[in-house]
C-alpha cells in the first residue's frame, strides 16, 4: 500500500480520529505492495436518511458496514480454513525520496474466520497515516516541533498498528527521544499487535539501520475503565480510527477522550468522518453526562 495526502482544515494540535470509513484494506500476496488509497468515492454515504434515534443510528451504522465490507484473502486460491495469516506490504514516504516498505500482518484466523473487529487494517488507517505524512501541514508539524520528547497514542491500534507504527517511523526523523503507545483490549488482538511491533524493529535493523529506533510500548487499554485513561498524562497527540460501531462502544471511546482531553486542556480536538456520523458521536459525551 502506497500513501498520498492532500489539503485538509488545518488544527494546531491535540487529538486527532477518524470515526469509520468503508470497508477493510484488501490484500495481496506480501510480496506485491498493493497502491490502495481510500478515494473520496469510497467514503460515499447511503443516500438513505438517517434516523434520529441513537439506537437506530449505530445500527444503521453497523448494517453498512456488514453489506460493503471486503475482507480480501492474501491472493486467489487461497484455503481459508488452512490459512494463517496475511501479510502486507505498506510503502511509507521518509523524507524527500526515500521509501520505507513494511510487512505487517493481520490477526491470524480463528476457527476459519476472521475476527470481525480489530483484526486488519481499514481504510481509515490508511487516511489518518496519511494525515499523519503531511509534514506540510501545520497540525502536524506544530506537534513534532514542540519538543524534543514527544508522546503519541493510539486508541483501539488493532492487530496491524498502522497509523501507530507510520507515528513511530515519523519521529524518528525528529531530533531526541520519543515515545510511541499502541493501545487495544482484546488479547488476541495485543498479542499480533506485538508480533508487528517486533517484526517492524527487526524490519528496520536488517533493512533500513540509517534509521533512528524510537521507543514503541503495547498496552492494554480499556475505555470504560476511567482510572486507566486517566493514568495517560503527558500526551502530545492522541489518535486514532475506525474505533466505534455500537452505542456501547462509542460510549466509552467518547468518555475516554474526554479525560484525555481534560488532561490535556490546550488540546484542539479534530475529527474527520462522513457527513452526520460524526454529530451523533460528538453527542455522545452528553448521553453520559459530560460536557
Amino acid at each position: 500500500m502506497s500513501f498520498r495526502s492532500n489539503g485538509l482544515p488545518r488544527h494546531r494540535n491535540g487529538v486527532f480520529l477518524i470515526i469509520r470509513s468503508r470497508a477493510a484494506i484488501g490484500s495481496q500476496a506480501a510480496s506485491t505492495p498493493t497502491p490502495l488509497w481510500p478515494r473520496k468515492s469510497g467514503f460515499a454515504m447511503s443516500k438513505r436518511l438517517l434516523p434520529t434515534k441513537e439506537d437506530d443510528f449505530w445500527t444503521l451504522a453497523l448494517d453498512e458496514r456488514l453489506k460493503n465490507t471486503q475482507i480480501l484473502p492474501a491472493g486467489e486460491g487461497v484455503d481459508y480454513f488452512n490459512a494463517t495469516t496475511r501479510s502486507m506490504l505498506y510503502n511509507i514516504p521518509y523524507g524527500e525520496s526515500m521509501i520505507v516498505t513494511l510487512p505487517l500482518s493481520d490477526l491470524p484466523m480463528i476457527d476459519g474466520a476472521w475476527s470481525p473487529t480489530g483484526s486488519q487494517a481499514w481504510y481509515a488507517s490508511a487516511l489518518l497515516s496519511a494525515i499523519l505524512l503531511q509534514e506540510s501541514d501545520e497540525r502536524i508539524v506544530g506537534i513534532l516541533c514542540r519538543s524534543e520528547s514527544l508522546s503519541i497514542l493510539e486508541l483501539g491500534s488493532g492487530a496491524v498498528g498502522l497509523s501507530g507504527i507510520v507515528s513511530n517511523l515519523l519521529l524518528s526523523r525528529r531530533p531526541g527521544t520519543h515515545r510511541v503507545y499502541l493501545t487495544d483490549r482484546d488479547p488476541n488482538i495485543l498479542k499480533q499487535l506485538e508480533q508487528n511491533v517486533m517484526q517492524y524493529n527487526e524490519h528496520l535493523r536488517k533493512h533500513y539501520p540509517a534509521i533512528k529506533e524510537e521507543h514503541m510500548e503495547v498496552q492494554n487499554l480499556d475505555w470504560n475503565d476511567g482510572s486507566a485513561c486517566s493514568r495517560l498524562k503527558d500526551l502530545d497527540l492522541v489518535i486514532g480510527s475506525e474505533l466505534v460501531y455500537t452505542l456501547e462502544t462509542a460510549k466509552g471511546c467518547a468518555s475516554c477522550v474526554q479525560i484525555l482531553l481534560k488532561n490535556n486542556p490546550n488540546a484542539h480536538r479534530g475529527i474527520l468522518d462522513q457527513s452526520q456520523f460524526t454529530a451523533c458521536f460528538i453527542s455522545t459525551p452528553r448521553v453520559i453526562g459530560s460536557d
